[in-house]
């Protein structure tokens, strides 16, 4: 078979696991009353059980890494037995009538799925060269979009229908036995095939045999792109955080709407996070021109999204929706975007911002896959994804605060909005070392497998 049809297939089944995992990450939370009503906990139980859940898969996807590359296990059976594992805790958590063995079993859960990241992260780098990673993440990150969509709608349906446990139940099977199955039958590539492919135009008879040691901190650290682009991400996730957690409440208190109505003002714009994927393919253009583009249009896309959110949450719209029933509420909405036209264009500068927004990540994914070696990549974006976590955290309580101070929900989400400016920013001091970097991490690898042909290997 064909290294481009290969690749499409273990892209989708990739893409399967990602939409399973992120959806069980999205199972409970629309259900905490329910919860609630059934087991007598508090939010402050259900809150910390979601809190840890998700430090715990942080952490995890850090050790997932490390395990991986230091020993050198086979990837697939690392997915597929956390996919088991993990599928079976939650099996058990559809059953727990004990709240303290539910918050066990649930962040046990999340160490188990913590794998999942990092694994499908360097499956994807290893598989494609360097002037097609961007557009690999691309759909990637689409797919956790969908997975977060699943999680909450199954969530929320089968709840309605049965019981808060039946989807729960239903994500846990669908780990088992159809997650689970699809990791054991993944095309695991040959490592920093992509790479090699860049480098010398074959893989035949050449290899890549070194394994990741404590030694390689040093070239980790030093590697400027790395620190720039790590700052970045700390930074960018204030405002990414913040908002994902209080975009619902703007347009709730301050348009004055129903949650429905806000899901769908917001869901519409969202819609627009699928139209990233030609800026994707445009980064991997320009790429293979000078790879100085790509951080460059990460510089553009952050410094436009800034512009485009901080107009949306500038406009001086109300929607003024009161109706109990819900779709009286959302006819009512639909009806308003025909008649004010502000309201719509609220709509299409929010969609315009999604674009650019999404388009972010894969580049950011790409940019850590060129300067790192093969065995460094998982565990340096893990460390990132993992300190993130801190920042995400900060980043919330902050806004509240912010929030009760000045009694508006629009000048706290500006305000952590163009924290974005910043890291436009230091994606231009990118632009400046990464191509050095690059070309670094290149000679390297080459090196490397030149090494490992003529029998030199010590990796």
């Amino acid at each position: 078979m064909k290294t481009e049809t290969l690749r499409k297939i273990v892209l989708f089944q990739l893409a399967l696991i990602t939409i399973i995992q992120t959806s069980n990450m999205y199972i409970i939370i629309p259900n905490y009353n329910l919860i609630r009503e059934d087991l007598g906990v508090s939010d402050f139980f259900l809150g910390s059980m979601t809190g840890a859940y998700i430090f715990l898969s942080g952490i995890s996807s850090a050790v997932w890494s490390y395990l991986t590359e230091h020993l050198r296990l086979r990837r697939k059976w690392l997915l597929m037995l956390s996919l088991l594992v993990a599928g079976g805790f939650t099996y058990l958590v559809s059953l727990a009538t004990n709240p303290a063995i539910l918050f066990l079993l649930r962040i046990l859960t999340g160490v188990f799925l913590g794998a999942v990241f990092p694994l499908s992260y360097e499956i994807i780098a290893d598989f494609y060269e360097n002037d097609k990673r961007t557009l690999a993440y691309m759909v990637w990150y689409i797919v956790s979009g969908i997975g977060m969509a699943l999680g909450f709608g199954m969530s929320v349906i089968l709840a309605v229908l049965f019981s808060w446990r039946y989807p729960i139940y239903v994500n846990s099977m669908m780990l088992i036995f159809i997650g689970s199955p699809i990791a054991g039958l993944l095309v695991e590539p040959k490592r920093a095939l992509g790479d090699i492919l860049s480098i010398f135009g074959s893989h035949e008879g050449l290899e890549y045999t070194y394994r990741f040691r404590l030694s390689d901190l040093k070239l980790v650290l030093t590697n400027k792109t790395n620190i720039y682009v790590a700052v970045e991400e700390f930074v960018s996730t204030l405002p990414q955080g913040v908002l994902i957690a209080w975009l619902t409440q703007y347009v709730v208190r301050e348009l004055r709407s129903p949650e429905i109505v806000a899901m769908i003002f917001l869901g519409l714009g969202m819609l627009g996070g699928l139209f990233g994927v030609f800026i994707a393919k445009l980064a991997d253009f320009f790429y293979s021109r000078n790879p100085r583009f790509r951080p460059l249009i990460a510089a553009i896309s952050t410094s436009a999204q800034t512009i485009f959110l901080v107009v949306f949450l500038s406009l001086p719209i109300k929607l003024n929706i009161v109706e109990d029933d819900p779709v009286a509420a959302v006819l009512r909405f639909f009806s308003l975007m025909r008649e004010n036209v502000l309201i719509l264009f609220a709509v299409i500068v929010f969609f315009l911002g999604m674009v650019f927004n999404s388009s972010i990540e894969p580049i950011k994914n790409s940019v850590l896959s060129d300067v790192n070696l093969p065995e460094q990549r998982a565990i340096v974006v893990s460390a990132i994804s993992t300190v993130e976590l801190f920042f995400r955290s900060l980043g919330m309580a902050l806004a509240g605060l912010i929030s009760d101070i000045t009694g508006s929900v629009r000048i706290m989400l500006i305000s952590f909005t163009l924290l974005y400016l910043v890291s436009s920013m230091l994606w231009l001091r990118a632009v400046q070392v990464y191509p050095r970097d690059t070309e670094k991490i290149r000679e390297i690898i080459k090196n490397k497998v030149n090494n490992t042909a003529n029998g030199n290997s010590t990796g």
